[in-house]
């Protein structure tokens, strides 16, 4: 295979969410971009809908967790490299429905607290969008542990650094640490923070995410490692209560601009 010639798509979703700024433009975008990518896409009211409903900071970090998570330095050779989803094991399935049932809490909380007048229902559990996505091409989708170990990408390895020649320790620099930690998981924990919910499995993981990566952004039961300070979290923005949350959704779901409106969405 020659880099930059060729592409390997492992499967299409069978659908997508959108959110727009304004909110309101939601609907004829996904329905333009449905008519051009060939693949459902679906409107949410607003960003926070992607944010806490982000599959890949449960799936990427879960996964990651699971299988490293007693690494202790030991080398694996090229057959030896984990299968990334193909040798998720039950447990690691039970993880990964952990983060994602701790980000539906937020957003069951966050809805509540506003009235309802909040509408998160796109954030989804993690099994039910795995169906939804890769339901046509995976082979059993009775657990989410089965949709990873059938699903369309079994051949992929874990990501890997080659240590010295023929030799692999884990590279826990990859997108899957690195990405979806500070700017999904930590994301998420923010907003749990501002409507007090707790969330045993996204701090069980971010504990053992930051060691693995060398940085610190839970101190005890706070976000205040000094790793905290460059990330769009919503305390950073001024939002540090429901209140000040739900001023910035009104502004964000409304036709106009607002000078109080986010820099970025959440």
């Amino acid at each position: 295979m020659t880099p930059g010639s060729v592409v390997n798509i492992g499967a299409a979703k069978a659908e997508v969410v959108l959110a727009a700024l304004p909110a309101g433009d939601g609907a004829r975008i996904a329905a333009r971009l449905s008519e051009i990518i060939g693949t459902q896409v679906v409107p949410a009211e607003g960003f926070l809908n992607l944010t806490l409903g982000n599959p890949g900071q449960f799936i990427h970090p879960g996964l990651m967790y699971g299988h490293f998570r007693s690494w202790r330095g030991e080398e694996y050779e090229q057959d030896g490299i984990p299968m990334f989803y193909a040798d998720a094991t039950d447990e690691i399935g039970e993880v990964v429905e952990g983060l994602s049932d701790d980000a539906i809490a937020v957003a069951r909380a966050i809805e509540v607290g506003s009235g309802n007048a909040v509408n998160l229902q796109e954030v989804i559990p993690v099994h039910e969008w795995l169906r939804s996505s890769y339901g046509h091409v995976t082979g059993d989708t009775n657990t989410v542990a089965t949709c990873f170990r059938t699903g369309p990408i079994r051949v992929r390895k874990a990501p890997m650094n080659e240590v010295r020649p023929g030799r692999f320790a884990p590279n826990f620099g990859y997108r899957y640490l690195s990405e979806d930690v500070p700017y999904g998981l930590v994301i998420t924990r923010a907003l749990a923070d501002i409507v007090n919910v707790r969330t045993p499995t996204i701090d069980e993981v971010v504990r053992w995410a930051q060691s693995a990566m060398q940085k610190i952004y839970l101190v005890g039961e706070e976000l205040e490692g000094r790793d905290v300070r460059d990330l769009p979290i919503p305390q950073h923005h001024g939002v540090s209560a429901l209140s000040d949350l739900l001023e910035w959704y009104r502004n964000e779901t409304s036709e106009a601009s607002h000078p109080r409106a986010l820099s970025r969405p959440l």
